[in-house]
């Protein structure tokens, strides 16, 4: 289920349905499957699907393919509200917290070990990753730094 900012749970059109508000939305733009395949970031193949009707995607995929088209996630999942994509709303990958969500997939025997893991720690799967997320934004941003040191105050000029 996709859940809008207002707490609300919506109900999600069926993949026919999404496809068709995706496909009006590409024509209205005048993109080809292509260009809306490589500004969403997926396979050709697969925005083929979603236009198709033939899978619905998720909901982090959704607002990927929303930004593409300059559509709403809202109305491209459901239809419900205003169809234009207002540019300062970067809603659709938060959740009812108003946390940006990311979506990780496990095989299952990944999930098992995955919640061993956290057992272990005395933790939830969920504190697990978000400690896994900070450390790797911590050595992303030690990295970073280490590439671009802060260079050093030029020395005054001698008269």
């Amino acid at each position: 289920m996709y859940f809008a900012s207002s707490l609300n749970t919506l109900k999600m059109s069926t993949p026919s349905e999404i496809g068709e508000r995706i496909r009006m939305s590409r024509a209205r733009q005048r993109f080809s499957q292509q260009e809306v395949a490589d500004l969403a970031q997926i396979a050709p193949a697969q925005f083929y699907r979603y236009e198709a009707g033939r899978t619905k995607p998720r909901p982090a995929m959704a607002d990927r393919l929303a930004e593409a088209l300059g559509v709403s996630t809202q109305w491209l999942l459901t239809g419900d509200g205003p169809m234009e994509r207002d540019p300062n709303d970067d809603t659709g990958l938060r959740d009812e917290s108003n946390f940006h969500v990311i979506t990780v997939e496990f095989t299952p025997n990944e999930a098992k070990e995955f919640r061993r893991h956290a057992r272990a720690r005395g933790m939830t799967p969920e504190q697990l990753m978000k400690l896994a997320m900070y450390q790797q934004f911590e050595k992303y941003s030690q990295l970073n730094a280490d590439e671009n040191p802060p260079s050093a105050p030029e020395p005054p000029e001698q008269e």
